[in-house]
């Protein structure tokens, strides 16, 4: 998932990320706080993790929520700001909820109401996605 902190953490101690460690580190990514079935699938995992592996999963964790939640606070003032020029009706508390449960239909009303997709069809590998001809806003 963060291949970065993979990268880091092995320049500091290549020896740290032995097949092992890898599994341990997927599995606990994959069945956060499901220690049950962490123990049924990975029972050499279940012990408590300590050291490099412990600092490992918590950075995982931070880096996780932090990115879940920019992306959240980006899409709501976005959103926000799109319907407040554009005078779409809705309240600040629907824009954050829609933000949080339906990232992809946010983004997708968004690029509805800023061209018209039947008169300036997308295209591929331009600065906006549109046509040259196309306006900056519809």
């Amino acid at each position: 998932m963060f291949g970065f902190l993979y990268l880091a953490i092995w320049l500091l101690d290549p020896k740290a990320f032995d097949e092992p460690t890898r599994d341990c580190l997927d599995a606990y990514d994959q069945y956060e706080g499901d220690y049950e079935k962490l123990k049924e699938l990975y029972p050499e995992c279940i012990d408590e993790p300590e050291g490099l592996l412990l600092v490992i999963i918590i950075l995982f964790q931070v880096f996780k929520y932090m990115y879940m939640f920019i992306t959240i606070w980006l899409l709501y003032s976005l959103r926000r700001s799109v319907r407040t020029k554009y005078a779409i009706p809705g309240t600040p508390h629907e824009d954050c909820c829609w933000s949080f449960w339906c990232p992809c239909l946010v983004a997708g009303q968004l690029l509805r109401h800023t061209t018209d997709y039947d008169v300036y069809p997308s295209q591929l590998c331009t600065d906006t996605g549109l046509p040259a001809n196309a306006p900056a806003i519809v």
